[in-house]
């Protein structure tokens, strides 16, 4: 399966998420709230380049944002053990993570009311 047609369906499928009511009912709102949330920082980590003052900036600045949308502390902890336990899957598919709908701004949105 090629990553245009995994990043086709990823989309597709978060499509539905936010419309598709019956789609909803199976998953909670709080996870369909946060996938825009994940794909920006998924972006955002695969773009560390090994630049150590850029990536502690990177790391100061996603747990700022993960707190002021009311996440838990650990969350940025949770999120990046994550990636580096499916790093290389990641990193082969990291196409169907770049691009969603303007990633680099969903961390920065309002708290969410949930």
């Amino acid at each position: 399966m090629t990553s245009k047609v995994l990043r086709e369906a990823y989309r597709k499928t978060q499509d539905g998420l936010r419309t598709n009511p019956k789609l909803r009912a199976l998953f909670n709102e709080q996870f369909i709230s946060r996938l825009p949330d994940w794909d920006a920082f998924v972006t955002g980590y695969l773009q560390l380049n090994g630049d150590r003052k850029a990536a502690e900036a990177w790391k100061r600045k996603m747990k700022r944002a993960l707190a002021a949308k009311g996440y838990r502390r650990e969350a940025y902890d949770k999120y990046a053990q994550a990636l580096e336990t499916n790093r290389l899957f990641v990193e082969k598919y990291r196409e169907v993570f770049d691009g969603q709908q303007d990633n680099t701004k969903a961390l920065s949105a309002k708290k969410e009311t949930n």
